[in-house]
């Protein structure tokens, strides 16, 4: 200490026990109660457990009507087991109704016994129905025949009428064209005259074609009078167009004496050609005639060959159907003889295997019927392994379960023995904490003691009874 007392970091350090001491002492009461805590919650755990096994000493495994009862409820089988025997009795039942086997014999003989009689009349209907259809198939070709040759008779007729009447038409086409080309020829060669009569010498068309000549002569005399100041119309202009009009006379007179000789030459040459051409109208008229009714000949000769080709190729063709209708129905009669001796044969060995087959039906009755008794016997053992399958069902389930809860018991015990546990290590980090604190204590007592006089309280009362003093305890 010094003169005038303790220094600041004496008095620091003066009071650090006191302040560790309390904070010591609140750990040590914290980890106390932790203690506390676990070690109820072990004994929760602990005394559950002990409930658990001692119910399960007392009640052991469940009964069998509580595993039964599981087992239905996993599996119903009771309706599966009543079907199955419903189905099984009824079968047998059905079999009971039914027709037996000596009755279905029987009537197997009878029909066997029918059988035969119905072979030979099917045949004899068989080789009836060959006759009547070979016979009627003739008369069909027969009809086909005499179709055919009156349908191409008809169809011959019909196309020489058609051919007549073509070239009837074409002979008045004939006609009428040549009638047609002669008239228009003579209108031609009519207009040809028309067009000839107006170069006839001495005709009003010549004269006039001649006089019009002489027209452009007239004009420039009278041109030429009036520049020399005289009209043409006067008396003295009359001299100068006289000599025109007098050359136009001589000129008209030479045009009709050289145009007559030509004029006749003409008409002769238009004459002729006019009865040429008439006359090879006409003769090209009568060719075309001549060869329409070779044309019309020759087509009628050929549909007259062609139908009797037809018809006669109608007959061979029946010939030759005849043929191979009868070849046909004898073939038919063969095949049905073998036909019924065959299915008589069949027939005959039926009817050794009658005895056989009734025998067969009678084992299969007595087959039937046991293995419909072994059915509902299959369906007794199917209920009782219905039955144990569900009690196994829930034997498992009840096990599982028992299983379940143990495991679920077990872990409760564990977590208290974790819980007791637990325990110990907070009361013993308690305990260090206390003894922390009384460390603290004691150093904050030795700070105090010489000037209180702690030391004998602390010998009298023991380190505790101080620490309770201090700490408010």
């Amino acid at each position: 200490m010094s003169f005038w007392g303790m220094s600041n970091s004496g008095k620091i350090a003066e009071g650090f026990p006191m302040e560790a001491g309390n904070w010591d002492w609140a750990q040590y009461k914290e980890w106390l109660d932790r203690a506390k805590n676990f070690g109820y919650t072990g004994d929760y755990g602990t005394n559950q457990a002990k409930d658990y096994y001692g119910y399960q000493a007392q009640e052991g495994m469940p009964s069998i009507e509580q595993i039964q009862s599981a087992g239905g409820q996993i599996m119903d089988v009771d309706p599966v087991i009543a079907s199955a025997k419903a189905r099984a009795d009824s079968l047998l039942t059905q079999f009971g109704e039914l027709t037996p086997a000596s009755q279905t014999g029987n009537a197997l003989a009878e029909q066997q016994a029918g059988a035969g009689q119905d072979i030979q009349g099917t045949s004899n209907l068989i080789n009836q129905d060959i006759m009547d259809t070979a016979g009627n198939m003739m008369s069909r070709v027969d009809e086909r025949r005499g179709d055919i040759t009156d349908f191409l008779a008809s169809a011959s007729a019909g196309t020489q009428q058609g051919v007549n009447d073509t070239y009837g038409y074409l002979r008045g086409q004939n006609a009428a064209t040549v009638n047609d080309l002669v008239k228009q020829a003579q209108d031609f060669y009519q207009q040809n005259y028309s067009e000839l009569e107006k170069t006839r010498p001495g005709g009003e068309f010549a004269a006039a074609t001649a006089a019009r000549s002489f027209a452009p002569m007239m004009a420039q005399a009278q041109q030429a009078l009036r520049r020399s100041g005289v009209n043409p119309l006067s008396p003295e202009a009359g001299a100068a167009t006289a000599r025109v009009s007098e050359a136009k006379a001589r000129a008209m007179d030479d045009s009709m004496a050289g145009a007559q000789q030509q004029y006749y030459q003409n008409l002769t040459g238009l004459n002729q050609n006019q009865r040429q051409a008439l006359e090879g109208l006409r003769t090209g008229g009568l060719q075309r005639e001549i060869g329409l009714g070779q044309d019309q000949s020759g087509i009628v000769t050929g549909l007259n060959k062609d139908l009797s080709t037809a018809v006669a190729g109608q007959k061979e063709s029946a010939l030759s159907d005849y043929q191979t209708i009868d070849q046909r129905r004898q073939d038919l009669n063969i095949a049905n003889q073998n036909n019924t001796l065959a299915n008589t044969l069949d027939w005959r060995q039926g009817n050794q295997g009658t005895a056989i087959k009734q025998r067969g039906m009678e084992r299969e009755d007595f087959t039937t019927k046991a293995g419909l008794t072994n059915a509902q016997t299959d369906a007794d053992l199917l209920g009782l392994d219905l039955k144990s399958g569900a009690y196994q069902q829930g034997l498992g389930y009840t096990t599982q379960d028992q299983a379940t809860k143990d495991a679920a018991m077990a872990k409760i015990l564990g977590i208290s023995t974790q819980d007791y546990q637990n325990m110990f290590r907070s009361a013993d980090t308690a305990s260090g904490y206390g003894n922390a604190a009384l460390q603290a204590m004691l150093a904050q007592y030795g700070i105090e003691a010489p000037e209180a006089g702690w030391g004998t309280k602390m010998l009298a009362g023991g380190g505790m009874d101080l620490l309770k003093s201090l700490y408010g305890m």
